[in-house]
């Protein structure tokens, strides 16, 4: 799995676990708040969430760049079909 993918996942399990942690630290809620920590744990999920989604983007680029890679069989010729 490319490191962009693994890095993004990281965030977004960080971001849910920081919303989470704040939801449950936080004894009232209030209407109009300044951008406090539920709001930075949905921003770092939000910016894992695009890591993964560019990960995901720029290797499907490279493995379609390979020559090879997109016949049947992949790169090995004496695969079973």
């Amino acid at each position: 799995m490319p490191l962009m993918i693994l890095i993004g996942l990281v965030l977004v399990a960080a971001g849910a676990l920081l919303d989470v942690v704040i939801q449950l630290g936080t004894s009232s809620h209030h209407g109009h708040e300044a951008f406090g920590g539920a709001h930075i744990g949905h921003l770092v999920a939000i910016a894992g969430m695009v890591l993964v989604f560019v990960g995901v983007v720029a290797h499907g680029v490279r493995s379609h760049r390979r020559p090879g890679a997109a016949t049947h069989g992949g790169l090995d010729h004496d695969a079973h079909r």
